[in-house]
């Protein structure tokens, strides 16, 4: 291809000093996956000395992805359509693996690198975070009047959306209007957390205060050591000055192909930020013909410069949860007018149900889309009570009892009474997968707490410790998310009518269309001895009527746009 003319449908996304356009691709990459199996992008991994002795661990608490992607230019660039593309396959690998990721399109120079800058305030913050920047739009190199020889002194920039294209007559407003590469070396600086990963799918001159060496093949056949853990900015770019990349980008689909695993040189289930520097630089260089030769090393600062960026391998199916809703976004928890305390519960794509069992527990793909506030207790006699004028239950004597020996129907009288009370429309019973997704609380081991079953007596009222009675609520440890008694105590109403599981992936699931059977969740007094029952997929069906003294319920409220 021709430096900066299409070939092929492509167009040229690098430019040099005499190309025409650019692609440049930013990345602050924090971990994601499951070393210990938990969600959140959280992961403690074990590190070894040379003799294979654990010696600590490594702790990634929480993976944030940025996306920027800038496609629809003004000032005589050329339209990138293939961004967009790139940022949602980009955005879905980055969720796969892990992150949370928030999506950037189209800014302008006064937004760009705001909202690189906020990003690093938010999440960068925390030593043990691990954030991710994506950019993909137009890029450039300019060579310096003072020194246009030597590469070391010219300076490659990343383009806004409003950034003209560059003329003489456009010269002074071209420079302001440009984020320079090298900027991201400062803003390398201005994170706290451990491991931070920069990768650039355009040319990689003139970033100064970046080294951009190879590593050694020989250096990457190394065990997770306790040096990994040191900090480090580690930096990534598609190809070199006058280098053509297409908008088609050959590099986005050997990173991809990289988070996929196919990186891991060594086989030690982890690939680390210079085997993802060296596999790109083979894969890409190969498919297109030596016009494009990644390039990859760390940041010139023996503080930031001695550990290695890691992404921990799993299998999509082992991703069990991530969430997608910021927890900053998250509104606080809040009590109603009847004493009932909600939390705020976020979105996430998660696995639901078992691996094994019957088709009605199949393990499947669900996508939950908004966050929703849930109890953070089973619905109390006390409550009850407040709203309906009687208590049906048949434990009493503490009004932190949660109410019994209500049926599917009887629910959703209170339901209704309780909207009208507090004037809203906002109350009703989870859906089956938001219950599952609460009880859970965005963890993959066997229980909410790990998959140690010997624990989840200080969790759970079930058969083996309630002594075949209800206890109020509370008293045992909550969740990860603040919940108590999810599992154990009373089941629990779910609004859905019984039925299998879908096969596919589903998004915001309602449950069958229509049944005789109403679902109920989370193991009781009665029937609730662990592990065949007291589990957070365990579930089972009633009539809408039927009632029983270890059956209750808990609500969910709907979080509204701009209320809390």
């Amino acid at each position: 291809m021709g430096m900066g003319s299409p070939s092929m449908g492509l167009l040229a996304r690098c430019l040099g000093a005499q190309v025409k356009i650019a692609y440049a691709l930013l990345c602050w990459v924090s971990l994601s996956v499951l070393m210990s199996r938990a969600a959140h992008g959280q992961y403690d991994i074990p590190l070894k000395d040379r003799s294979g002795k654990q010696v600590g661990v490594l702790s990634y608490k929480e993976s944030h992805a940025l996306v920027v992607g800038i496609g629809d230019y003004k000032g005589g660039w050329e339209t990138l359509p293939g961004v967009k593309g790139d940022v949602e396959k980009v955005k879905q690998a980055l969720k796969k693996n892990g992150f949370q990721v928030v999506v950037k399109e189209n800014l302008d120079y006064a937004e760009l690198e705001k909202t690189f800058r906020d990003f690093i305030m938010q999440y960068g913050q925390a030593l043990e975070n691990r954030l991710l920047f994506y950019f993909a739009g137009h890029g450039y190199t300019i060579k310096n009047t003072y020194n246009q020889d030597d590469m070391a002194d010219w300076t490659g920039v990343i383009i806004a959306r409003d950034t003209p294209f560059p003329t003489p007559e456009t010269t002074t407003e071209f420079r302001a209007k440009t984020l320079p590469i090298e900027r991201f070396a400062s803003m390398a600086r201005d994170i706290q957390s451990r491991h931070a990963l920069f990768i650039f799918d355009s040319c990689f001159s003139g970033a100064r205060g970046f080294t951009t060496l190879l590593p050694n093949p020989e250096d990457l056949v190394q065990e997770v050591t306790p040096k990994i853990a040191n900090h480090v900015r580690q930096f990534i770019s598609s190809g070199t000055a006058d280098q053509p990349v297409p908008d088609m980008s050959f590099f986005r689909k050997y990173f991809i192909q990289a988070l996929e695993g196919e990186a891991d040189r060594n086989d030690d289930n982890f690939v680390t930020g210079s085997e993802l520097g060296l596999f790109l630089r083979e894969k890409v260089s190969v498919d297109m013909g030596g016009q494009q030769t990644p390039q990859s090393g760390k940041i010139n600062d023996s503080n930031l410069n001695k550990g290695e960026f890691l992404f921990p391998l799993a299998s999509p199916t082992a991703a069990a949860c991530v969430e997608t809703s910021p927890r900053a976004s998250l509104p606080p928890p809040m009590t109603n007018g009847v004493g009932m305390e909600f939390l705020a519960v976020p979105a996430a794509d998660l696995r639901m149900g078992a691996d094994e069992g019957p088709p009605a527990r199949s393990s499947h793909q669900v996508t939950i889309s908004h966050p929703f506030y849930i109890g953070k207790y089973e619905v109390t006699q006390a409550q009850w009570s407040a709203v309906m004028g009687t208590n049906p239950s048949q434990f009493t004597g503490d009004p932190r009892l949660p109410v019994e020996n209500v049926s599917w129907t009887n629910v959703q009288d209170f339901l209704r009474q309780l909207n009208a009370r507090e004037g809203t429309t906002r109350y009703r019973l989870p859906t089956e997968a938001e219950w599952e997704h609460a009880a859970r609380a965005c963890v993959a081991t066997t229980y909410p707490f790990g998959d140690d079953t010997s624990q989840l007596a200080r969790y759970a009222w079930d058969e083996t410790n309630a002594g075949e009675r209800t206890h109020a609520v509370g008293q045992l440890l909550p969740n990860k998310w603040g919940l108590h008694d999810m599992l154990g105590n009373v089941w629990e109403w779910c609004q859905d009518w019984y039925g299998e599981y879908p096969v596919t992936a589903v998004t915001n699931p309602q449950g069958a269309p229509e049944g005789v059977f109403r679902v109920y969740r989370g193991c009781g007094w009665l029937r609730g001895e662990s592990p065949r029952y007291c589990h957070p997929t365990t579930r089972h069906g009633a009539r809408p009527n039927f009632a029983h003294p270890a059956l209750g319920f808990r609500v969910v409220m709907t979080i509204l746009s701009g209320t809390p």
